[in-house]
């Protein structure tokens, strides 16, 4: 989790913990081809997939991998 789970704000930048619940305004982001293709990742089709790369992130970050490609 994103500095154990605190927040790092600025006036136009907060940066937290991604949750489950984002993957409702990520999906329409993951979902297209003109982001996803300098992502590493398969464009989704779905948004159960946009909370599976999410699980997927987190499962990552508490084994300690930081540089990791989902879905790939």
């Amino acid at each position: 989790m994103l500095l154990d789970s605190e927040s790092f704000n600025t006036p136009r930048l907060i940066l937290r913990e991604l949750l489950e619940e984002d993957a409702e305004a990520l999906f329409p982001i993951w979902s297209d081809i003109r982001v996803t293709r300098y992502m590493k990742i398969d464009t989704l089709d779905t948004l159960d997939q946009a909370k599976e790369v999410i699980r997927f992130l987190h499962t990552q970050v508490s084994q300690g991998k930081h540089h990791v490609t989902p879905l790939s």
